[in-house]
């Protein structure tokens, strides 16, 4: 490569540079959309609820909604 192709591909590569940074400190929701909101920790940690639930109701909650695979459930929850 040349020594002109050699400057213009570093030049492209500076202004993209500079121009994928304004653009993500500009928009706040461009950067969520980038990268997410899993860990920025904005939401609200003690929204989210664990239960505990026993096995047998579990299982006969799957053989409900999802009678089609009830054998395959059953095969999966014998090893348990």
């Amino acid at each position: 490569m040349n020594r002109r192709g050699m400057i213009m591909l570093l030049a492209g590569f500076v202004i993209g540079l500079l121009t994928g940074m304004v653009l993500m400190g500009a928009s706040g929701d461009l950067s969520d959309s980038l990268f997410g909101a899993a860990g920025d920790g904005k939401k609200d940690k003690d929204a989210l609820a664990y239960y505990q639930v026993p096995l047998a109701d579990i299982e006969d909650w799957l053989v409900e909604v999802y009678p089609d695979t009830t054998e395959d459930l059953k095969l999966s929850l014998i090893h348990i």
